[in-house]
């Protein structure tokens, strides 16, 4: 049986998908998505190193890891 929800007087929606806590919970699309967008996060991360002179094979993977 399906009941809507309120709280101080205003309804709280319905979702099958949510992100908790910074984690998704819901289906694998829903999932597969968050992990997409966080991931493209970051690679632009990695990119704007490369003005420290972090680059691919360049740097030593502990010295990136480290900045």
């Amino acid at each position: 049986m399906m009941r809507n929800f309120t709280l101080n007087g205003n309804e709280i929606p319905q979702n099958e998908n949510v992100e908790y806590l910074g984690l998704p919970i819901g289906n694998s699309e829903f999932i597969w998505n968050f992990v997409q967008e966080k991931w493209k996060k970051v690679e632009k991360s990695f990119y704007s190193l490369y003005g420290l002179g972090c680059k691919p094979k360049a740097a030593p993977p502990g010295l990136v890891g480290f900045v």
